[in-house]
């Protein structure tokens, strides 16, 4: 305990240094309160820097460890905002988007601002979202060339009922003065989720606070500063329910992310950035890892060039943790321990980026070199896959442990052109050294695949990426598409990446009133080496998920809307194994006041 103490202590007298901000302009469109409801998300004020230690990701999202780039995905270059700057009137706001439909998935996006002024804000959120149906059965195909996982027929001994439900509430709050703010968001999160064919469920609790205080003329000559301070407790109780092997595990998270520097008139800045991740794990379940980056860093501009230079200084400490005793054939088992978060980083990386700037905002050729480690958090894993459990541990592999993106290099150009037309495009180069995935080590030739199996995997990839976006009066369109190759290294029986995935949506708006169109996710194969018990590759199939969404309002203040899913009636892994049900129709309402 003593060791820890001093340790703690020592990290955060380290962490009053500081982590770089990013000053890229982008096209961004507020709507205050009145942008599409499909697309609103209520987000805590998390600190926006490169590395994800400081990450708490609360997204609904199962799309776990598809793309380990997640900065890949978060272009945003118009960005509806629930909260826009606060105008002087303070009145009162109320917004409610609810529905429910065939396939049940009741959903609930509920934001309340009892108080609103120019440097006071405060606001209650409640979110829900669920699916309570039938999960389609997943078995091996052994008649071609891969083993591929398709959609069977259960036999009388199979259940396929399921559920996963995703409660959150939450308050946050934002104080202005001239020149900086600070912000403080608190939530509470509730996971239930179960997977009959799987035979594994999730009961998880959570708590977060999160506080940031930031200037906001980050190129004004003076001193900049940007501080964001986060812990989460969380309990989960994974459920075997083939052996009816209940477990407990429960921990905290504190992270740290901090810049501090001087800008000068030149609008050159000298930063020293920092930041500081922990967790703690108990239960079945005993860990303690911490993660910690320095990166101090010159930024200049000359010309239309403009330069940030610098130098990343990470490492990993940890005491002895071990994943607990987990049954079942193929699994850990045998009660095995492995040691976990025993994984090293190279300790010094590149932190450098390029720009120029021909044309201001219309044109930015980028171009950057970076990389890092953090520990995998329990509790992030649970978010992104409701299902994720240590009863997946492939044999000889630790549950949780290290990973480490060893060099990160990309170029490209974003830009945009008379702020109706957004653009950001990639070519880049990665490694991944002891990345977590899913592998097929469980495929039974005559038998239905019951489970995927974790385990961790090096790749090299080559990627390129496309982002754009549109808006005008009439017509919002989006596209998210990414293509990549990549080589696994040693390990072959986990999937890789798929080559080709994206998202792309087009929406019409007739006036005032109507609004409705088309989107589509869409992914290929993933492949991975050949599985345990067979010399072919397992394949899960691609899939495109067609969905149609239509929006009328009557007035500002009300409005229906209607969203059809999977038109195609496709059995999508996104998770392998996990197949919800087809076509589904939800419909609902929506206020705002």
């Amino acid at each position: 305990m003593m060791k820890h103490e001093i340790l703690t202590g020592a990290l955060l007298a380290v962490t009053a240094l500081a982590y770089g901000q990013n000053l890229n302009p982008t096209v961004e469109v507020t709507n205050a309160y009145e942008g599409g409801a499909e697309a609103i998300k209520k987000p805590l004020q998390v600190m926006q820097v490169p590395d994800s230690v400081t990450r708490f990701n609360l997204d609904f999202d199962y799309e776990v460890f598809d793309n380990p780039y997640r900065g890949a995905y978060e272009f945003r270059p118009y960005q509806v905002q629930l909260r826009p700057q606060p105008a002087a009137s303070g009145e009162r706001k109320f917004y409610l988007r609810a529905g429910a439909g065939y396939r049940l998935r009741p959903e609930l996006e509920l934001v309340y601002t009892p108080l609103r002024r120019n440097d006071l804000e405060i606001n209650l959120t409640a979110s829900h979202r669920s699916f309570i149906d039938r999960y389609r059965p997943v078995g091996a195909d052994f008649s071609g060339e891969d083993v591929r996982l398709l959609r069977r027929d259960l036999p009388d001994s199979f259940s396929d009922a399921g559920l996963d439900l995703k409660t959150r509430l939450g308050a946050d709050g934002r104080y202005g003065w001239d020149g900086g703010e600070a912000t403080l968001a608190l939530a509470y999160d509730n996971l239930v989720s179960r997977h009959s064919y799987l035979g594994v469920s999730n009961l998880r609790h959570g708590a977060l606070a999160d506080a940031r205080v930031r200037s906001l003329h980050g190129d004004a000559p003076g001193f900049f500063y940007d501080a964001s301070l986060s812990y989460r407790y969380g309990y989960n109780r994974p459920t075997d329910l083939d052996a009816s092997e209940t477990i407990v595990n429960h921990g905290s998270e504190f992270r740290f992310a901090t810049s501090l520097g001087p800008v000068m008139e030149n609008r050159s800045a000298m930063l020293l950035d920092a930041a500081v991740g922990i967790q703690r794990l108990s239960g079945n379940l005993t860990a303690f890892v911490g993660n910690l980056a320095v990166t101090p860093h010159y930024r200049f501009e000359t010309g239309n060039w403009h330069f940030d230079l610098g130098v990343r200084l990470s490492t990993f400490f940890h005491e002895d943790g071990t994943d607990g005793f987990v049954s079942g054939e193929g699994y850990a088992s045998g009660g095995q321990h492995v040691e976990m978060f025993t994984k090293q980083s190279q300790r010094i990386y590149p932190a450098v980026s390029v720009e120029w700037t021909p044309l201001g905002e219309s044109v930015i050729f980028q171009a950057a070199a970076r990389g890092g480690g953090t520990y995998n958090s329990y509790f992030d894993l649970v978010e992104k896959d409701h299902f994720f459990s240590q009863f997946y541990t492939f044999a000889g592999y630790p549950f949780l442990d290290n990973s480490v993106e060893r060099i990160h290099a990309f170029v490209g150009a974003r830009g945009n052109i008379a702020r109706r037309f957004g653009y950001d495009w990639k070519v880049g180069f990665m490694y991944r050294d002891h990345e977590l995935m899913y592998g097929a080590g469980d495929v039974k030739r005559d038998e239905l695949a019951r489970r995927p199996t974790l385990g961790y995997a090096d790749y090299a990839q080559m990627y390129t990426d496309l982002k754009m976006a549109w808006r005008s009066s009439s017509v919002e369109a989006d596209a998210c598409l990414r293509y990549n190759y990549t080589w696994m290294q040693e390990v072959n029986e986990f999937f890789a990446p798929a080559p080709f995935k994206g998202n792309v949506s087009a929406y019409y708006l007739w006036g005032d009133r109507i609004k409705a169109g088309l989107d589509a996710d869409f992914s290929t194969a993933r492949k991975s080496g050949n599985s345990v018990r067979d010399s072919r590759p397992v394949a899960i199939p691609g899939y495109l998920d067609l969905g149609l969404y239509g929006e009328y309002a009557w007035s500002r203040k009300t409005g229906v809307w209607l969203r059809i899913g999977n038109l195609l009636n496709q059995t999508i892994q996104r998770i392998p194994f996990i197949a919800e049900s087809g076509i589904y129709a939800t419909a609902g309402i929506r206020l705002n006041f």
